[in-house]
């Protein structure tokens, strides 16, 4: 495999909503991992981009193992398929956002936010390096967890241009009485659990991979995650050192309280999301309601649930915990993507005209004039639901 890998911060989305920060003035910033293809790349090829997102408790390196080994699927592929740009995102309140932001978190940290913060990620690449655009030749795919999942969807929504498809994994996205009962008795439990502070490296990692919720998480995921979330703080006077984790308990439950306010705005938007999705679920995931995977899939435009996976054996941690089975779906559905996308997008006004302005202008305006719907491009979402908005 071959790529450069660059740590980078922007400023995250503004303005955030009440109790998101301590003052109202307070402004975020955002800390991501952007890997470079180092790669020739044929300049007729679609390059693809892919933008991940963790979820709660997590950070951006639990998914360095699944970007290292899609690169290098990529760069054995023969042309078959050329990854170019990828993002793994911290969340506001997470990893190393978390660190720079901690003074000012405050304690909301509302989920359809993130998708603004991804938003914002992707525009900052946009104006520093000319990466990550969405069109005919490079196409942007959204990949998210649990609360990184729901923010993918909502990105999605809010940005359509931006995005080619968005695989949501084990996302959280539907709540009722019910589940909320279940979900406070849950968050009061995980309240207690989470630690923050350790004496020892030992201890943090003894904490992590014998006692928590991610004691089962793969060796290879596992030791880039746990690399990425310890930070080593000695005290100026006694010189002593401590080990922290970067997310901490107070970010980890502005996270999961605020499920409860994003999830029935989120509950009426998936059916006006006109991106494809690849909805993936573990087959033994229990973290989510049992009535969750039919509402969603149910909700989903037809048009755009461009395809399921139920991972066997999977747990809610299904990304973590078992990779190399997300990876071949993650490599079953870009593949699909690339397919879907180059059979309609030669349909397309633009490429049916060959990029020339007059030729498109021709095209379309005489059925605007005439008041034809049933064929002006753009005005039907079924136009764009292979194609993702072009």
């Amino acid at each position: 495999m071959s790529f450069d890998l660059e740590k980078k911060i922007t400023t995250a989305h503004i303005p955030r909503a009440s109790g998101s920060t301590i003052l109202a003035s307070d402004t975020l910033n955002v800390v991501y991992n952007k890997y470079k293809s180092t790669a020739a790349i044929p300049t007729d090829a679609i390059r693809y981009n892919l933008i991940f997102s963790h979820g709660t408790g997590m950070n951006k390196s639990i998914w360095h193992y699944h970007i290292k080994s899609l690169f290098e699927w990529s760069q054995k592929s023969n042309g078959k398929i050329y990854i170019d740009s990828v993002i793994a995102i911290d969340a506001a309140g997470h990893g190393d956002s978390g660190v720079i932001n901690r003074n000012k978190l405050g304690w909301i940290f509302r989920w359809d936010e993130g998708g603004k913060d991804i938003i914002e990620v992707v525009r900052n690449e946009h104006r520093t390096t000319g990466d990550f655009q969405n069109n005919f030749k490079s196409r942007n795919i959204l990949i998210g967890h649990s609360m990184g999942g729901f923010s993918s969807l909502l990105a999605a929504f809010y940005e359509p241009d931006l995005f080619d498809a968005t695989v949501p994994i084990e996302p959280v996205v539907y709540l009722d009485s019910r589940s909320t009962r279940k979900f406070s008795q849950r968050f009061s439990i995980i309240g207690k659990m989470i630690i923050n502070e350790f004496d020892t490296k030992q201890a943090f990692e003894d904490f992590f991979k014998v006692h928590s919720f991610y004691k089962n998480i793969d060796p290879k995921v596992m030791d880039d995650f746990l690399n990425d979330e310890l930070l080593e703080v000695i005290d100026p006077k006694t010189k002593d050192v401590k080990y922290r984790i970067k997310s901490s308990s107070q970010a980890q439950m502005a996270g999961y309280v605020s499920s409860a306010l994003v999830l029935p705005l989120g509950m009426d938007i998936y059916k006006h999301i006109r991106v494809p999705i690849a909805h993936v679920i573990g087959k033994n995931a229990k973290w989510n309601p049992p009535e969750s995977t039919e509402f969603f899939r149910g909700s989903v435009n037809p048009d755009f649930l461009a395809a399921t996976y139920d991972i066997e054996g999977g747990e809610h941690l299904v990304n973590a915990e078992k990779p190399d089975d997300l990876l071949e779906v993650l490599k079953d559905f870009i593949l699909k993507r690339k397919v879907e996308f180059k059979s309609t997008a030669a349909q397309l006004p633009e490429q049916k005209a060959e990029g020339l302005r007059q030729k498109v202008f021709e095209s379309e305006i005489p059925k605007l004039l005439n008041g034809d719907l049933g064929t002006l491009y753009g005005i039907q979402h079924t136009a764009l639901a292979k194609a993702s908005k072009l």
